[in-house]
C-alpha cells in the first residue's frame, strides 16, 4: 500500500492542470429532428444557443488535470440520432485519486425553433 500511496502523490506532484478545446463536431439537423437533449453527469456548464444555421455545432473546452497522454483517444462526448430526437451524450472528465472531479464546458448551437432539454444522468431536468 506504501508504494501505491507514493506512486500515486508522484503523479500527482508530475501532473499539469490545462484547459484544453473539445473536438468541434457539426453536422447538418437531421430531417425530422424536431428536439435535442443534452445529457451528462453534471451538465451545469452547458450553454444552449439558436442560430440561423441549419446545422448543429457543439464546442467547447475543459480544464484537465494529469498527464498530457492519458485523454488520447477518448470521447468526451457522442452524438446519437433516434427518431425526431437528437442526444448529445456528454461523458465525465476521468479524475485521479486526490484530484478535483471538472466539468466540460459546452455550447450547443442548433437552428432557431428546435427544442432543447438539458438533463443530468438521472434525468433531473437541468432549467437552460
Amino acid at each position: 500500500t506504501r508504494r501505491l500511496l507514493t506512486s500515486q502523490v508522484r503523479d500527482m506532484m508530475s501532473s499539469v492542470q490545462e484547459t484544453r478545446v473539445l473536438p468541434d463536431w457539426h453536422e447538418k439537423l437531421p430531417v425530422g429532428v424536431t428536439k435535442v437533449i443534452v445529457q451528462g453527469e453534471n451538465p451545469y456548464a452547458v450553454k444552449i444557443d439558436a442560430t440561423t444555421s441549419p446545422e448543429v455545432h457543439v464546442f467547447g473546452s475543459y480544464v484537465y488535470t494529469g498527464n498530457e497522454d492519458e485523454l488520447k483517444g477518448q470521447e468526451l462526448y457522442q452524438t446519437k440520432h433516434i427518431g425526431d430526437t437528437l442526444y448529445v451524450l456528454l461523458s465525465q472528465i476521468p479524475t485521479r485519486f486526490m484530484q478535483p472531479q471538472h466539468q466540460l464546458d459546452v455550447t450547443i448551437a442548433v437552428p432557431e425553433g428546435i427544442t432543447v432539454t438539458v438533463r443530468d444522468n438521472q434525468g433531473n431536468v437541468i432549467e437552460k
